[in-house]
Order: C-alpha cells, then structure tokens, then sequence
C-alpha cells in the first residue's frame, strides 16, 4: 500500500519521510528534500540545479539528482518502468549541474548509448548491466540489458559465452524506483553534525 502525503514545504506528493529527533516526521518530495539537506549542510541547492532532461546522440534521457551527506548523485534515464535503462555519476559538492552534465553525457555517449547486448547473445567489451530486485518475488534479481529484462536464469545462459573469462566491473548507483517511498531519521541523513545544527 503506498503512503500518500502531500510535501510539508510544497504541493507535490512527499516521497521522503524523515523522522526528527522530536519523533515528528518531516514529509518531502523529491526535491524539496535536496533542498533540506543542502540547507542543513549550509549548501546552496541552486548549485545543483539540472536540467529535467538532456540529449545525447539524439536521444532523450530524463535526469534526476540525490543529495547525500558527501556529494550528489545524478541520474540519467529513459524506458520503461520495469526496464529503465539507467546510468548515474557521483559528483563531490565542489562540481557544480553543469559540468556534472557534461560528464553525465559523456557516460551515456560511451557506455549506455552503444547496445550492451551484440548479436548471437554475446555482451559488448563495455556496456551497462542494471541488477535490480524481480518486481514479482523480490527474492530474485532482474538484470536490464538495453532496455530489456532478464530474469536470473536468462543472464547466466548469457554467460555461458564467457567461460574461462574475467568480466572486470564498476558498481555504481541505479537509479531508484520513481515510486519508492524514502523511510529514515534525521540523525542518519548527514553523519558528524552536531546536535546544535539537528535542533
């Protein structure tokens, strides 16, 4: 069952629910929490702003970022729901949007824009490969090749082509459910601060 609040600082729909030292729950969207923890932290969130979608090679791709205590993830994605493909950089808080962006494009040209998956069932030398929870068991995995999904069994048929190879990998964020609902406390959210910046 979803939880449907609307954002204490905004109209839309809150989807990050942090809990405050005084037990009270603070409700936000995805946003207005960037802007919550960027205000904690004594950041200016206008440094981070991106804009809603860039292209690349022609192609459209949304974007979204996260604030975390030690930088800002920026997502980049396109597809559907249940396969989106996705690619993110962990940028620190000295880079500013716009040259995330460029470096944010620059991944999509080099690993997500060239297909992943080649004729005959065989893996491209470089690709993305998202692993996520099977929406139907959630004790399975699905792998997202190319906008494509693939259950466990699939994926390993796959590597049966690479037998008596290594497959070298960076693991790097994916982009999180657009529907996930964000549980935490406030405490947990940015590590170290004292207590006089918590009240």
């Amino acid at each position: 069952m979803m939880l449907l609040h609307t954002c204490d600082r905004c109209t839309q729909e809150a989807d990050h629910h942090i809990e405050k030292a005084d037990k009270t729950v603070l409700h936000l969207c995805w946003d207005c929490y960037n802007a919550y923890l960027c205000e904690r932290m004594g950041l200016d969130v206008a440094k981070y702003a991106h804009p809603k979608t860039i292209a690349v090679e022609g192609q459209r791709f949304k974007v979204k970022a996260e604030v975390y205590h030690d930088g800002v993830i920026y997502y980049a994605y396109k597809g559907r729901q249940d396969a989106l493909q996705t690619i993110s950089f962990n940028a620190p808080f000295e880079l500013d949007a716009k040259l995330a962006m460029e470096e944010l494009k620059q991944r999509i040209a080099k690993l997500l824009i060239p297909p992943t998956m080649l004729e005959d069932d065989f893996l491209s030398p470089k690709g993305v490969i998202g692993v996520e929870y099977d929406e139907d068991t959630y004790d399975d995995m699905a792998f997202i090749i190319d906008g494509k999904r693939y259950d466990s069994e699939e994926f390993l048929d796959f590597l049966e082509n690479y037998r008596g190879s290594n497959l070298l990998y960076i693991a790097e964020p994916r982009l999180p459910s657009l529907e996930a609902q964000w549980f935490g406390k406030e405490e947990h959210l940015i590590p170290n601060i004292d207590d006089e910046n918590n009240k």
